[in-house]
């Protein structure tokens, strides 16, 4: 459907305002209008996401890689998780409602926002990440991390050191690994800690 047409000009217009004579208050200019932040290339605003991104998500889940898994994950925009952990994506993988996270076990850095482009499910690429450990756990699957998400990165953002947001974790008594799913106002912290984290 077509905008209604516009009505004509009015005949009479006002005169131009000339500017102000020398020594009178100086003129005013109105502040350059803010630009959303860059999401995949595109302005927030046009892919249907708000200026603030962080605001966005109902809650957000990390899944984690190592060097022999991070760069598959980037190439076939694929998220897994062993098959123990199928549940917990199940139940808390939405497409576009949950931010997702890369966690790099080597470098200890996050890179994000990513987001499911589908519901998640078992097996999706079964040869994904296959070789990647010495023993695969679950021999029922083709994959050893079955529990899979395909995913598109909507927030593109460099990963940024643990220590931008290791206060935001929440470690396992034993030190040595962390709760993967956060709730809104986490998942919002987070993204926020991993914005001013980029670089100048």
């Amino acid at each position: 459907c077509g905008a209604p047409p516009s009505p004509p000009p009015p005949q009479n217009t006002p005169p131009v305002s000339s500017p102000p004579p020398p020594g009178g208050p100086p003129a005013t200019t109105a502040p350059p209008p803010s630009v959303p932040p860059t999401i995949a290339g595109l302005r927030a605003d046009a892919v249907g996401l708000p200026p603030r991104p962080e605001a966005n998500f109902e809650c957000g889940m990390i899944f984690k890689a190592s060097v022999k898994t991070y760069q598959e994950c980037l190439t076939r925009m694929l998220f897994g998780q062993p098959s123990s952990q199928w549940e917990r994506v199940r139940r808390t993988v939405r497409p576009r409602a949950t931010a997702l996270f890369l966690y790099n076990l080597q470098s200890q850095e996050m890179e994000g926002v990513f987001v499911a482009t589908e519901e998640p499910g078992l097996d999706l690429v079964p040869e994904a990440w296959k070789g990647s450990v010495p023993r695969q756990l679950d021999e029922s699957y083709a994959s050893p991390f079955p529990a899979q998400v395909r995913v598109r990165k909507v927030l593109d953002l460099r990963p940024v050191p643990q220590s931008h947001f290791n206060g935001l974790l929440r470690w396992h008594f034993t030190g040595k690994s962390f709760d993967l799913i956060f709730d809104r106002d986490q998942t919002a912290a987070l993204i926020s800690a991993l914005l001013a984290g980029q670089p100048a």
